[in-house]
Formats: structure tokens, C-alpha cells, sequence
């Protein structure tokens, strides 16, 4: 290549190199911008978040705190429902120790009719 040559195009490339940084720095600048916005964005998605998630955990502590109370009366009705099965178990244990006692009493009296 020639030196004319060579110094038309590094002449026109000079010329454009202005132009060219301009661009650029419009371009940085937009891509500034956008990262700017993004950071914001990023910011208050996290914000929401931990907002939600700190809102999620004192939800979560509230029931946690209250379980207790709504499991004494459930609790108290079952304890209550064996106490009650415990007590006809042992009526029933007793009706059926008269029954055969009753029983006993009835071959008596038919064995002792019969022998009369």
C-alpha cells in the first residue's frame, strides 16, 4: 500500500473517530442507564421480598404461638372421651360379673326345683 494511500485512510479514520466516540459514549451512557434502572429494580424486588418474607415469618410465629391454645381444648375433649371409656369399661366389667352371678343364682334355683 502506499504512503498517499495509508494517509487518506488514517486521515478519514482521524475524522471519524470522533464521531465514533460519540457513539460510544452514548452508548455507554444508555448502557449506564439501564444499569442504573436494573439495580433499582433489583432493589425493590428485594425489598418486596424481604418484606414478604419477614411478614411470611411472624405469620408463621403467630400460628406457632397459638397451636398450643388450640390444641388444649381438643386435647381436654379426648382425655375426657377415654375417662368416659374407662368408666363404662368398668361398668361394664361389673354388670357382666352380675350377669353371671345371676346366672349361677338361676341354675341354682333350677337345680334346686328340679330336686324338689
Amino acid at each position: 500500500m502506499s504512503q498517499n494511500s495509508q494517509i487518506r485512510n488514517l486521515t478519514s479514520d482521524l475524522e471519524q473517530a470522533p464521531e465514533q466516540l460519540d457513539k460510544e459514549q452514548e452508548a455507554k451512557t444508555e448502557l449506564q442507564r439501564q444499569v442504573t434502572k436494573l439495580n433499582a429494580e433489583v432493589q425493590q424486588w428485594r425489598a418486596r421480598f424481604e418484606s414478604e418474607g419477614i411478614a411470611r415469618g411472624e405469620e408463621l410465629e403467630e400460628a406457632k404461638r397459638k397451636l398450643p391454645a388450640k390444641l388444649t381444648e381438643p386435647e381436654e375433649q379426648v382425655e375426657a372421651a377415654l375417662n368416659k371409656c374407662n368408666a363404662l369399661e368398668k361398668v361394664k366389667a361389673r354388670l357382666q360379673g352380675n350377669v353371671e352371678d345371676l346366672m349361677v343364682d338361676v341354675e341354682r334355683a333350677n337345680a334346686s326345683k328340679f330336686n324338689i
